[in-house]
């Protein structure tokens, strides 16, 4: 279970639970270079079919749930009309079942999912009510896994470098750059492809989760959450249902984090979605 979207570190305000537990999923501001041309006037403030889907002329927008984004910490804040043109890091992407990773923590989770197990991969926000400067913590989707791809492992053990710290595909060994190249393009909706494919570099951490049905964004969130010194805690009832094994150490400092903790579920995949459906 890994923590998404848009917070109080990049945007202004958190995105919205209705009080019929229907939920706006917002993602991140891109803060790469990137081909994604979708931006945060592109897609409907409410979700459908699952996944985000394009705004029409009548919608609402993700841009209307928006006050300001912050690309990255040390960028200035958008507002306005740069809000709506601001293109989205489209990360997970529940059209396209395709997740895309490159922290440390998370990585490390994630690359112990198996394929062969049926495992899932699920994705929790922070979520405030309409009238409400309190967020919780609520699961809003998942995805079967149906291959993880690991980057580093296809990458020499020091790859060359540019000055962002990221490896330029054109300097690998020939193997090695028809192998990446061709792992790339075939999860090219992939939002970290996408920056692959503006740049023609990757983060030499880079792992993808490449996702199967069933999956998709929840018609209704799913609690986790209630807030604790240091952060948020699971609910008791969260963390007995989903079989929480990532949580003992960390009681006495609001265990489920204070920022996006990767967290893993003791369940089969099939298991999670009959608890959280």
């Amino acid at each position: 279970m890994i923590g998404v979207g848009v917070d109080d570190t990049n945007s202004d305000p958190y995105p919205t639970i209705y009080d019929d537990d229907t939920f706006e999923y917002i993602p991140i501001p891109e803060a790469h270079d990137s081909v994604e041309t979708k931006t945060y006037d592109s897609f409907a403030r409410s979700p459908q079919d699952r996944c985000l889907t394009e705004a029409k002329e009548s919608d609402e927008c993700l841009a209307d749930a928006l006050n300001k984004v912050r690309p990255s910490p040390d960028a200035a804040a958008h507002t306005g009309a740069d809000v709506e043109s601001h293109t989205v890091h489209h990360d997970p992407n529940f059209s396209a079942l395709t997740y895309g990773e490159v922290k440390a923590n998370n990585r490390n989770q994630l690359i112990q999912l198996d394929a062969a197990e049926d495992d899932v991969i699920a994705f929790y926000t922070g979520l405030a009510g309409p009238a409400s400067d309190t967020p919780h913590r609520y699961i809003i989707g998942y995805f079967t896994v149906n291959e993880i791809i690991d980057f580093t492992a296809l990458l020499p053990e020091n790859p060359p470098l540019n000055d962002n710290g990221r490896v330029p595909i054109s300097g690998l060994p020939r193997d090695t750059r028809r192998e990446v190249k061709k792992k790339l393009e075939a999860n090219s909706a992939n939002a970290h492809a996408k920056r692959y494919q503006a740049s023609e570099t990757i983060d030499p951490h880079l792992l993808i989760v490449d996702g199967t049905t069933p999956g998709g964004l929840l018609e209704t969130a799913y609690p986790i959450s209630q807030t604790a010194p240091g952060g948020h805690a699971f609910t008791k009832d969260a963390e007995d249902r989903l079989n929480v094994l990532t949580t003992a150490s960390h009681r006495e400092t609001g265990f489920l984090g204070g920022f996006k903790k990767p967290h893993r579920l003791d369940l089969t995949g099939s298991e999670f979605t009959s608890i959280v459906s």
